[in-house]
Order: C-alpha cells, then sequence, then structure tokens
C-alpha cells in the first residue's frame, strides 16, 4: 500500500494483533491496554517480534521484552517508541481518524517502508 496505515488498539493486544498493529505507520492505543509477546512464556519462539520491535525501540530493549515475555502499559509503550499515541478509554478509532498523517503522497510512505523480507 502507498498510503499511510493508521491503527486504532481498543482491546489487549498480543501475537499477531500486536505484529499487525506495529506493521502500521501510526499506531494510537487506548490508556488501559497492555501489550506482550507471550511466545516465551508458553515455551515458543516470536513469529515476527524480533523482526519488528528492534526497528521500533532499538535491539536491545527489543530482546528484553520479547524475551521476558514482560508486560508494557500503554504509557510505557508510547514512552519508547513503539505506540505513536495513547488515549483515553474509548477514543482510540476517534483520534486514529483525525490523525491520519497529512501526507498522504505514494513517495513518502515508500521511503519509510520496511524491506521485503523473502
Amino acid at each position: 500500500m502507498d498510503k499511510p496505515i493508521v491503527s486504532a488498539v481498543n482491546g489487549e493486544i498480543g501475537g499477531a494483533g500486536l505484529t499487525l498493529a506495529l506493521l502500521t505507520d501510526v499506531v494510537v492505543i487506548e490508556r488501559q491496554i497492555t501489550i506482550k509477546d507471550a511466545h516465551v512464556l508458553v515455551g515458543s519462539a516470536s513469529s515476527s517480534g524480533p523482526f519488528i520491535w528492534p526497528r521500533s525501540i532499538g535491539l536491545m530493549r527489543a530482546k528484553r521484552y520479547i524475551l521476558t515475555g514482560e508486560v508494557i502499559t500503554a504509557d510505557e509503550a508510547e514512552r519508547i517508541g513503539l505506540v505513536s499515541e495513547v488515549v483515553d478509554t474509548g477514543k482510540s478509532v476517534e483520534r486514529a481518524m483525525v490523525c491520519t498523517p497529512r501526507s498522504s503522497l505514494a513517495s513518502d510512505r515508500r521511503q519509510c517502508r520496511l524491506p521485503s523480507v523473502h
């Protein structure tokens, strides 16, 4: 897609839902939400965390959360750069609709695109 994609998170998020949210250009999350990649807690490897999280929060921080399954509050997720913005309960969709990036030019989106994984 060439146009920016915005996600609104208004329910608990982890696993594939977390992956989908983190692949968007802007992530608006409600304050009461917690985030975790719990794969390690069930003895499984994270399928996408090692590829997506470091791009947002850096390698060392990503390893900390992926290898421990530690819960991240919405405010902490915003502070470390995992999400774009935290809003009050019930406001994520409304905020996502108005915070769509002003520039919807295809060239802007392509410049920020994640490299293809084959």
